[in-house]
């Protein structure tokens, strides 16, 4: 059960990771040259919500990563003992 639960957690990370790499590559994109405040706050909000998925999909990997870790090594070492 916990095995399923880590794998959905990691797919979620890596839809976090694609719509922060959307948000920031697509959406941003190349900042305008001479923008409007308008663009430029818009630039600014894209940017920003890309990063932050980003960086929660990035974050949550990691962490599934080290549980999977965590969890191999503790069945190792409990292994050994007996």
């Amino acid at each position: 059960m916990k095995k399923k639960i880590i794998q959905v957690i990691a797919v979620l990370g890596g839809i976090l990771v694609i719509a922060g790499l959307y948000f920031t590559v697509v959406k941003a994109g190349l900042p305008y040259q001479d923008p409007t405040p308008e663009m430029v706050a818009q630039y600014e909000r894209d940017t920003g919500i890309g990063m932050v998925l980003l960086l929660a999909g990035l974050g949550t990997g990691i962490f599934c990563l080290v549980y999977t870790v965590v969890c191999f090594l503790r069945k190792k070492i409990k292994g050994r003992r007996h």
